[in-house]
């Protein structure tokens, strides 16, 4: 399965929950330009992880990075405010099923949260970079 497939998935169940909201800048896939806005999520592919049991199916999963970018903002702390993005952006994909499209039509992936770091990027940038695996089944 191409990445591709989970990330136009992902984008799905961002529209379907309003998060350009929350996240003002948007959702990009592997880099965001020059011109976003914080906050924004930039979806990065982490690695991709093929799984075959000896069964006549299979799991397929694919590790996919939410990276969060928050600009500190006078008066806020910026350690709150990234956490409270987290919990928004938790709040829709922990667990979530995502249904796929295009070839994929008709399966279904589930979410499952990994870890998170966060960092200061820069003097007023910091980043929040949250793990998810996702999975589906796949007929051999």
């Amino acid at each position: 399965m191409a990445i591709e497939e989970p990330i136009e998935a992902v984008v799905a169940l961002w529209d379907a929950n309003s998060l350009d909201s929350t996240f003002s800048g948007g959702v990009w896939s592997f880099q965001a330009p020059d011109t976003a806005n914080a906050p924004f999520v930039v979806l990065v592919p982490v690695d991709e992880i093929s799984t075959s049991f000896t069964s006549s199916r299979g799991i397929e999963r694919e590790r996919l990075q939410f990276s969060i970018f928050y600009e500190e903002v006078a008066g806020a702390d910026p350690v709150v405010a990234l956490r409270a993005l987290g919990r928004t952006l938790r709040g829709v994909y922990d667990n979530a099923r995502l249904a796929l499209t295009g070839s994929a039509a008709g399966h279904v992936m589930h979410m499952r949260f990994v870890n998170s770091v966060m960092v200061k990027e820069s003097e007023r940038t910091y980043h929040l970079a949250i793990d998810y695996f996702i999975a589906r089944a796949q007929a051999s």
